[in-house]
């Protein structure tokens, strides 16, 4: 970690602000664990959930950090959970999308896995 860190701390900073601008004042951007976010998305169904995840994961996968030869480029694979429908307390939440962030990735990357209807949605890039 202290590699990934000193090596590419500023690309996470540069993620964490697009993040943050393309969320609401009132939603909060978190960095939780090494290259794992949080978004906590106020007063917002599953749909619009979804719907703002999968913006942020097209924004985040057109993201070119650096110099041509040296570029950083992210992709973002996200679970999503929604209070109350998938858990009425913090830790069955984070538990929650933290399955759903599994299956993005077992998935293949770059792709947000919702509950119910919004579960295994293909990514539109690369």
């Amino acid at each position: 970690m202290g590699f990934l860190t000193s090596t590419f701390g500023g690309s996470f900073v540069t993620l964490a602000r697009t993040l943050v601008a393309g969320v609401r004042e009132s939603d909060v951007v978190l960095r939780f664990g090494g290259e794992e976010f949080v978004l906590l998305l106020h007063d917002t169904d599953t749909e619009a959930a979804f719907a703002k995840t999968d913006a942020l994961r097209q924004v985040v996968e057109r993201l070119v950090i650096g110099a041509p030869q040296h570029a950083i480029q992210f992709i973002l694979s996200a679970g999503i959970a929604v209070y109350p429908e998938d858990g009425s307390v913090a830790h069955v939440l984070l538990s929650q999308a933290d399955q759903r962030l599994l299956q993005a990735k077992q998935d293949g990357r770059n792709r947000v896995v919702g509950g119910g209807d919004w579960t295994g949605i293909r990514p539109t890039g690369r």
